[in-house]
């Protein structure tokens, strides 16, 4: 560990099997000076709420403001994370890679992630701006019980950090709807993985939310018409719900939109032709719905794509609408979809390394 600024850090970045958190060590050194940031990483160690208890004793004077532990085993909440008058930052992240899937260890199989919801008033502290808190499978809690977020919270991570993990790995048992009493600089939340209910409203979504990601929940209903507001939305992330319905036109008035993720719901139908006016999309993907219609030559318009994936839908598809994107660098339109075009489609797509496509395509000449 060392002291910096008044910031405290201490890292095992080896990540030797053989190596014990110095507890008492670490313990006395935080109480017998004032320490406003507390940061932690390790690869390898094990920490229970009682091993970090001492910082409960620091927040009497309630001057630490950040909280940092990442990339290691911490399976439950402190229990006085709510004491922390000026806390502004609070995360318990664990050991990731370059694809930021988990890196297990055997040895520490047990010990993923918090395995409980913290206090709900660590959510409504006055000068909280960052809540970023990964969860075990099987957690539990109810989002129903946090009444008040802070008005300083900006960045809201509860459950998993990305939508494309396996929804089968990370299931917890946290319940309730998604909150619907928002601030209004609330720009980032990530609900991802839980058994949220109900259906979503303009309370929903942030005023000034640039991401939104409500993967992998049992969430029902349309999108409603006023996601047109959110004029800073950059990610809207929907996957693995039961929501269906058309898309609302309001959604073209996303012009900072650069991700659509609305696949695995399975009931979402009509047109996307909605995606045209899109201009500074990178992925859209959208599989495993009940869309319809012919793709319009206007998505050849659509040059900032990088990845697609419009797979298990009713679509007709003229392949050669997909020519001119420079960028793309992976297409998925397997299953349930008509295409047909000319063989020469790709030509020129020199980014374009993966493509996923039926053998009944009907091509014509040239």
């Amino acid at each position: 560990g060392n002291l910096k600024d008044s910031k405290f850090y201490y890292s095992n970045s080896r990540g030797d099997d053989n190596f014990t958190f110095p507890i008492k060590l670490v313990s006395d050194y935080m109480v017998s000076n004032s320490i406003l940031e507390f940061h932690i990483q390790s690869a390898s160690v094990i920490l229970h709420a009682e091993d970090l208890s001492f910082l409960c004793h620091l927040s009497e004077n309630a001057s630490l403001i950040v909280i940092r532990m990442v990339n290691l085993y911490v399976n439950e909440a402190l229990n006085c994370e709510s004491k922390f008058k000026n806390l502004k930052i609070f995360v318990v992240a664990h050991t990731r890679n370059i694809n930021n899937k988990p890196i297990y260890n055997s040895k520490f199989s047990n010990f993923h992630g918090l395995r409980r919801l913290p206090q709900s008033e660590l959510f409504a502290l006055p000068n909280i701006e960052i809540i970023r808190l990964e969860l075990s499978k099987g957690a539990s809690g109810n989002l129903d019980e946090i009444s008040y977020f802070g008005k300083k919270l900006r960045q809201l991570h509860l459950g998993i950090p990305s939508c494309y993990a396996n929804r089968s790995h990370y299931y917890t048992n946290i319940v309730g709807k998604v909150p619907a009493n928002f601030n209004d600089v609330l720009k980032d939340i990530r609900l991802n993985g839980h058994k949220l209910h109900g259906t979503l409203s303009n309370k929903s979504f942030p005023k000034n939310a640039q991401i939104v990601e409500y993967c992998n929940n049992n969430i029902t209903g349309y999108i409603p018409t006023s996601i047109g507001q959110l004029q800073e939305l950059q990610d809207l992330s929907l996957k693995g719900n039961r929501m269906n319905g058309v898309v609302p036109v309001e959604i073209t008035l996303l012009q900072k939109l650069t991700k659509i993720e609305l696949s695995n719901n399975q009931h979402f139908s009509g047109s996307i032709n909605f995606v045209t006016a899109l201009k500074k999309l990178r992925h859209m993907i959208l599989q495993k719905n009940n869309f319809s219609g012919t793709l319009p030559n206007d998505f050849s318009l659509l040059t900032t794509l990088d990845h697609i994936n419009l797979r298990e839908n009713n679509l007709n598809i003229p392949i050669n609408v997909f020519s001119k994107l420079n960028k793309l660098s992976y297409l998925n339109i397997l299953s349930n979809n008509h295409v047909y075009g000319s063989r020469s489609w790709n030509k020129g797509l020199s980014k374009l390394k993966d493509v996923k496509m039926d053998n009944k395509t009907y091509w014509w000449r040239g």
